[in-house]
């Protein structure tokens, strides 16, 4: 499930929420066939659901199937929506401080200057996240080669320092005061983080883990 929360205090809360009902473990292969069969068992947990909410005494206006559309409605999962916006204001505000540090392509290593575009590090077509950490500044042709491809592992790696720059220079900076959001999302996207990840390297490795993920579980085309 990708992390679309983007209010740090609503993150902060969850966590501690969630942290209070402890921990539990499922199988890897178990979570696996949820993730590959969810479009399957989504369908039929949300009508269980439904069933089950109106039988309770206090919904006997939901008894009737006609009356039940609602409790759907309430449940119902609302598609993300692509944006890079904030990333954008964030790219230009960073390139107009008068500071030597420059901003670069994370791909191809080019100088950005006006023809820029934010990318899906992993691809928005294919795995809808519009964290932080998945939107990285690059050159506008080589976001169009790219495309809705999945990096390889290969390059992405090849990628790191460039990528973990633009981390720590667009949100990590103290003055920004994002770390806190910045950490939130991906321990909550990302395979194997903890709650209190602050450290770039083992981010950037659940980054490679879930790209290798993706290729498995979806086949994904690779640049």
């Amino acid at each position: 499930m990708p992390a679309t929360f983007y209010n740090k205090n609503a993150n902060q809360y969850l966590s501690k929420t969630f942290e209070q009902w402890g921990e539990f473990s499922l199988p890897e292969s178990t979570w696996l066939a949820f993730n590959r069969y969810a479009c399957w068992i989504e369908p039929v947990l949300v009508s269980e659901w439904v069933k089950t909410m109106a039988s309770y005494a206090g919904n006997a206006l939901y008894k009737s199937p006609e009356n039940q559309y609602q409790l759907y409605q309430a449940l119902n999962w609302e598609e993300p929506k692509r944006s890079t916006v904030e990333v954008r204001k964030r790219f230009e505000l960073k390139q107009a401080l008068p500071t030597d540090q420059q901003i670069h392509c994370v791909w191809s290593a080019k100088s950005l200057t006006q023809k820029y575009d934010i990318d899906h590090s992993l691809p928005f077509a294919r795995w809808p996240n519009n964290d932080l950490w998945n939107l990285l500044p690059t050159d506008s042709q080589v976001n169009n080669q790219k495309s809705d491809r999945l990096p390889t592992e290969q390059k992405l790696k090849q990628a790191k320092e460039r990528i973990q720059h633009w981390w720590q220079q667009a949100w990590l900076e103290p003055e920004d005061n994002d770390e806190q959001r910045f950490f939130a999302e991906a321990n909550i996207a990302l395979p194997g983080l903890n709650s209190d990840n602050s450290s770039v390297d083992d981010l950037f490795e659940a980054l490679v883990m879930q790209r290798g993920r993706l290729k498995e579980m979806q086949q994904l085309r690779e640049w």
